[in-house]
């Protein structure tokens, strides 16, 4: 039983905050989604509503669908500056560089930067004459809100949109390790398991092009799907420690490999 009250700061409260504040340039969130995200979060909804906005049926696993959902629901502005931050959190940055990494307007950017501080979700600091802006770790949601964006926004699109040309050699593939399990540091390579046919110099030549987008090392192992299955089934060290541990599924799922 959820014992939450509506007046809690949550997930749901910033995220609405932030679909309210964030101007009449871009979409807010559907009506249904916003009752959804209160279903989720605990509160009264209409029991029709919910039915027809279930996990199942309004949040698809796809990536391109997760990422027409965090666009619609924040707006591609305020989704590009998250995601920026958010994913980098010991990386400050000014307002020149943040203007260069999102590809948003000075005078805009300023704008959604002294929203999002106000709500609490990023951090501004002086140092001399230069002012930098940060995702601020205290922020109660901040884990919820970087795992949104590194689902939808981040790097499951960046991997996904690389690796779909070579889709009929791929059975699955998944983001592992630091990454995946959200414990990454500034410098955390990201490590992409590629299950199929797909030779390896492929593999490295169609991911080199995200390490610039990411501004991190991108590092793939390809494996056949029966060997992956065969030494996870004989608890192969490597494979295992792989398996158990968090995965972001980047193409495919679980039932790839039954």
């Amino acid at each position: 039983m959820n014992n939450r009250q509506p007046g809690d700061f949550s997930l749901f409260t910033v995220m609405v905050k932030m679909a309210l504040v964030q101007g009449e340039t871009d979409t807010g969130p559907p009506l249904a989604f916003i009752r959804h995200c209160r279903h989720e979060a605990g509160f009264d909804a209409e029991p029709d509503e919910v039915a027809r906005c279930s996990r199942k049926s309004y949040i698809c696993c796809r990536s391109e669908n997760m990422k027409t959902l965090i666009s619609h629901l924040l707006g591609d502005t305020r989704t590009a500056i998250l995601a920026t931050l958010l994913l980098r959190p010991d990386e400050p940055q000014h307002l020149r560089a943040l203007a260069r990494l999102t590809g948003v307007s000075p005078g805009t950017l300023h704008r959604e930067l002294t929203a999002l501080t106000a709500l609490g979700v990023l951090r501004r600091d002086q140092i001399g004459r230069q002012v930098f802006f940060s995702a601020d770790p205290e922020c109660p949601v901040f884990e919820e809100l970087a795992g949104l964006l590194r689902k939808t926004a981040g790097l499951l699109n960046v991997i996904g949109d690389a690796l779909r040309p070579c889709s009929a050699h791929i059975r699955g593939a998944f983001i592992y390790g630091s990454t995946a399990a959200g414990t990454e540091g500034a410098y955390s390579d990201v490590d992409v398991m590629i299950l199929g046919d797909l030779p390896f110099a492929e593999a490295v030549r169609v991911l080199a092009p995200t390490e610039a987008v990411l501004r991190r090392e991108v590092n793939p192992t390809v494996m056949k799907v029966d060997d992956f299955v065969r030494k996870r089934e004989s608890n192969d060290g490597f494979v295992s420690a792989v398996w158990g541990a968090p995965k972001l599924w980047v193409m495919g799922g679980e039932h790839e490999l039954g």
